[in-house]
């Protein structure tokens, strides 16, 4: 790029958001390069902090003119290379706009800003006796728009998945501004807004696109009542096909409201608070798969459910634990997880670094996946007991999200290049197996889109058609449409 139109470049930004909110220094801009991912880190030219949408918009349409890739970046929690530039561009960072316009306790709602973190949203719906949809791998200080545009799977999912997220306020790649759902035909500045119309198919084509197709200046997402009993009951395995069938059981007649299942790594880690002494205590007292069931609802309706659910451990034989031998506080542990999550973060208290793969999987094919990662694992000498699984049970546990992950030191050059290996040895043959790759980043993203090259064809039209100058995070792509991409 021409020195002349780098000078340009940055004076605009100046003069849309104020030099104060022009990062310039390559020390500072290196955390907008670089993820704990194997994406190759690249620093972008500049990074731009707006304040509101007018000045996202300004800056689009300047990238327009000069021709100059953006990427939209909002608390970089994302860790899979979703914000590193592809080229030497100009990085969005929304963390500055963080306004909450609107609190709607009849239709549990809000309508946020993309910098708005899950734990400021926490903080205030709590007020009203509300909660937040959080994810397990996003820490608290992760941004909610961003997480829902990202599909990133929840603790606790709404009916339909893609509900989290109702409707959305998107600058294009041409800036011009988009409002879906009710949101696009509100008139007047004194009408009552609900949510009641949400019409969220076209939010579709945003989910999962990883800032292809704009960026999301506010969102109005979902939120669930924060009832007044909370209890958390923890249920040992020895075999995760004993795991399986109990969710199933479980979720069949509708007992608990998070549901998940942890190996001993994954859980240890979820509840040691810093200490790697300690973390090594709980792991071995752990069984080698625990199912964790939050079990909510008002005082006579937390009750039924408990009953239901000692009922049904007697009938199939499996035994239900309020706390785990070992570890104190476990429950009230998960809770805080639950509402405030330290997300990856605390995988990384192991070794440094935890490289997880997302995919989605049929129940039956969960022991055969678990096997085949192990298996992997031994080939090239990586110990099985440094392999997380977590695993979260979808549509009354028919489905369920399979994250393994590997642990690794940064430092390590060696384990390190061993742990890539195996990320991409492990994703190939759980690709092979029919596991579903709905965002696909990375190396997975040819993986993917080499096996449906139609769809890939039609996306990348879409994509031309919204972005024609191919500013927007260019050399990625994604659309949300699960069970297709698999194609």
């Amino acid at each position: 790029m021409r020195e002349k139109a780098v000078e340009y470049i940055y004076d605009s930004l100046v003069d849309i958001v104020g030099k104060e909110n022009v990062v310039t220094e390559e020390r500072e801009l290196r955390k907008y390069g670089k993820d704990q991912s194997f994406t190759k880190p690249r620093n972008p030219l500049f990074a731009a902090k707006p304040a509101s949408m007018e000045e996202v918009q300004q800056i689009v349409m300047m990238a327009n003119r000069e021709r100059v890739a953006i990427f939209p970046y909002s608390s970089g929690t994302n860790l899979q290379g979703g914000h590193i530039p592809t080229e030497r561009g100009i990085t969005i960072d929304l963390s500055k706009m963080k306004r909450i316009h609107k609190i709607d306790t009849i239709s549990r709602n809000a309508i946020i800003e993309p910098g708005v973190t899950f734990a400021q949203l926490q903080d205030e719906v709590q007020k009203y006796g509300l909660k937040v949809l959080t994810a397990p791998g996003v820490p608290a200080y992760g941004s909610v728009l961003a997480t829902y545009l990202d599909l990133t799977p929840l603790y606790s999912w709404c009916l339909y998945s893609i509900w989290q997220l109702l409707n959305i306020e998107m600058v294009l790649p041409t800036g011009e501004i988009m409002k879906t759902g009710q949101w696009a035909v509100r008139s007047g500045a004194d009408t009552p807004f609900t949510w009641v119309t949400q019409f969220t198919v076209i939010n579709r084509m945003f989910i999962g696109a990883q800032g292809t197709y704009g960026v999301a200046t506010a969102g109005a997402i979902n939120l669930k009542t924060l009832h007044e009993v909370r209890k958390v009951i923890f249920i040992p395995f020895q075999t995760i096909e004993e795991a399986i069938k109990a969710v199933f059981e479980i979720r069949s007649v509708e007992i608990g409201e998070e549901t998940f299942i942890a190996n001993p790594l994954y859980l240890s880690l979820m509840l040691a608070d810093r200490s790697p002494e300690e973390f090594e205590t709980y792991r071995k007292n752990l069984s080698p798969w625990t199912v964790i069931l939050v079990i909510s609802g008002w005082q006579e309706e937390a009750a039924y459910q408990e009953e239901d659910l000692r009922e049904l451990a007697l009938n199939s034989k499996f035994e239900l634990l309020t706390e785990l031998p070992g570890i104190p506080d476990a429950g009230e542990k998960i809770l805080r997880e639950i509402l405030y999550p330290r997300g990856n973060d605390s995988q990384r208290l192991y070794k440094g670094v935890c490289n997880p793969i997302f995919t989605y999987v049929l129940p039956k094919q969960i022991w055969k996946l678990i096997g085949i990662t192990e298996q992997l694992a031994k080939e090239y000498q990586y110990p099985s007991r440094d392999i997380g699984f977590f695993l979260l049970p979808l549509d009354y546990a028919r489905g369920y999200y399979f994250e393994p992950s590997f642990h690794r030191n940064p430092e390590d050059i060696s384990e390190t290049e061993k742990v890539r290996t195996l990320f991409n040895r492990v994703s190939e043959a759980l690709f092979q197996e029919g596991a579903i790759f709905d965002r696909p980043y990375g190396a997975w993203a040819e993986m993917v889109y080499n096996n449906a090259g139609k769809f890939h064809r039609k996306i990348r039209e879409i994509k031309h058609m919204l972005d024609p100058e191919n500013i927007m995070n260019p050399g990625k792509l994604a659309f949300y449409r699960r069970g297709v991409i698999h194609g």
